[in-house]
């Protein structure tokens, strides 16, 4: 059965970065490290290893499962100097965050749920998102210069990326409506249509509101749409 070897971050330099920021890098070095006979390293079968993180999940609570290499590929964030290495405990945001030393850490990043949803149970046309997305894009916008930031990480994540988390609710009675069904693949469509519009008419507010207020994320420079790559994925 196959084993997989476990290192220490401290004797593999690079690993641990690569696994955020890139895949190809990641796998040439664990491949170089595995074979390297002075590294130590523990072997574990893999199953192992899964049934030991399964454990800690179902007796703790502790282990929210997230592919945050799949985050990385996926993310508007460029994971060499952004990278994406954690969600929160309902894994409902990918922003980059950074350790702190202390409370008042300057060089320390909180990642913020600003949060809103459209109710997809109330939609009729996909055109009415339009609408709905610049008030959304607005109003969390706005919530974020309002609201009191009791720690600097936290405030700077916010002021620096400026990020928002705008999803649905009612998604299940959605589909349902439409007579399409969640387990058989019917709903496929559907849900890329849907979820392309909203994220186009996001991407709409937020841009028409950055020209109207004549500014910018100060952290834009770290996400890909700086570099003009097209937001071609969702997460």
């Amino acid at each position: 059965m196959k084993t997989l070897p476990l290192f220490s971050p401290s004797d593999v330099p690079g690993l641990y970065d690569a696994f955020f920021a890139d895949q190809d890098e990641f796998e040439r070095l664990y491949t170089l490290y595995e074979k390297d006979d002075s590294i130590r390293k523990q072997r574990i079968k893999a199953v192992e290893l899964f049934s030991l993180m399964m454990q800690e999940r179902a007796s703790t609570g502790r282990i929210y499962i997230q592919n945050v290499d799949h985050c990385n590929t996926h993310s508007p964030f460029d994971p060499v100097v952004a990278p994406v290495r954690q969600s929160n405990l309902c894994l409902e945001i990918a922003l980059p965050t950074k350790p702190l030393d202390d409370v008042n850490d300057e060089n320390g990043e909180i990642a913020l749920c600003t949060l809103s949803a459209f109710n997809l149970g109330a939609i009729e046309s996909l055109d009415e998102l339009e609408e709905l997305a610049v008030l959304a894009v607005r109003a969390l916008d706005a919530l974020l210069d309002y609201q009191d930031y009791p720690i600097l990480a936290a405030k700077r994540g916010a002021m620096g990326r400026r990020t928002l988390g705008i999803g649905v609710i009612n998604f299940a009675y959605y589909l349902a409506k439409h007579g399409k069904r969640y387990s058989d693949g019917s709903a496929n469509n559907l849900t890329h249509k849907t979820f392309e519009a909203i994220q186009y008419y996001l991407l709409k507010a937020s841009n028409e509101l950055a020209i109207e207020q004549g500014r910018q994320c100060p952290w834009f420079n770290e996400t890909h749409l700086c570099s003009g790559r097209a937001a071609d994925r969702y997460l």
